[in-house]
């Protein structure tokens, strides 16, 4: 078939996995233009596990004017991965085949998804210490609850930033739990708009708006809709649970108290 490669190798070297990560940093055809750009040293110290935290890691350290204007500055050509980054989400968007809608009237209570569909309800809190709490809480068209999702995060201070953040970490839950019919839910209108919009961009919340849209192409029905905060407690409540900074608990079997309760009335 076109377009589909046997295995996920990365075809240049042939020695690991094509992640965004190798692909951009750590392929010996490309690592060696950062060996000699003014982020060697910076890059030693930078996260691994995914290139979204990498990049605002990387953004953290560096004058904004660099991302804002990359390619005014001479010395950070190698920036253009962010481009590369941009057509291959633009390219799986060509191909993907998910239904989508959106554009409720914000609710002020929380209801009952439609039939056979997931709603994910999602939300985040600043906490002290520049630490992010995430929350994404997933019902089915009962009102059950499937599972709950919980993360600290360290060094986000944007409010979009994290409340972005706890839509793809539902988005991911539903992945992993093989859910195919979803239903989004968030009290950030920014961030929804931005979601439902085909805006594109160069800095972090851009590319992150990007990998949720790329990861609802994944699923058979998605939408994403706004929320007032009445609609949105028991994520509200899920944002503020404690849990270890950089841990993300998933529950799937119990869930706290606090937030069976506030599910329970929900349905009242």
């Amino acid at each position: 078939m076109r377009h589909v490669r046997n295995d996920g190798v990365c075809p240049l070297c042939r020695r690991e996995d094509e992640s965004i990560i190798h692909a951009i940093f750590d392929c010996p055809n490309v690592k060696g233009i950062w060996d000699c750009s003014p982020f060697a040293n910076l890059l030693l110290d930078a996260p691994v596990s995914s290139y979204l935290l990498r990049f605002v890691w990387v953004k953290s350290k560096k004058p904004l004017y660099i991302f804002e204007e990359p390619w005014k500055n001479r010395d950070i050509g190698a920036m253009g991965f962010v481009r590369l980054v941009r057509d291959y989400k633009k390219y799986s968007c060509l191909v993907g085949n998910t239904v989508r809608a959106g554009g409720s009237p914000s609710r002020s209570v929380w209801a009952l998804p439609a039939e056979g569909r997931i709603r994910i309800n999602s939300d985040a809190a600043m906490l002290p210490g520049e630490v992010a709490g995430l929350g994404s809480v997933l019902r089915d068209e009962t009102g059950k609850i499937v599972a709950v999702g919980v993360c600290r995060m360290a060094g986000v201070v944007d409010v979009q930033l994290a409340e972005s953040f706890a839509v793809r970490m539902g988005l991911f839950i539903a992945r992993k739990l093989e859910l195919k019919l979803i239903e989004v839910e968030c009290d950030a209108l920014s961030v929804v708009n931005a979601i439902n919009s085909n805006n594109v961009g160069f800095g972090p919340l851009d590319l992150l708006y990007d990998d949720i849209r790329y990861l609802s192409k994944l699923f058979d029905f998605f939408s994403c809709n706004h929320v007032k905060r009445g609609g949105n407690c028991v994520a509200h409540l899920a944002a503020r649970l404690e849990v270890d900074v950089g841990v993300e608990l998933l529950y799937v079997d119990s869930f706290p108290q606090g937030i069976s309760t506030l599910a329970e009335l929900d349905l009242l």
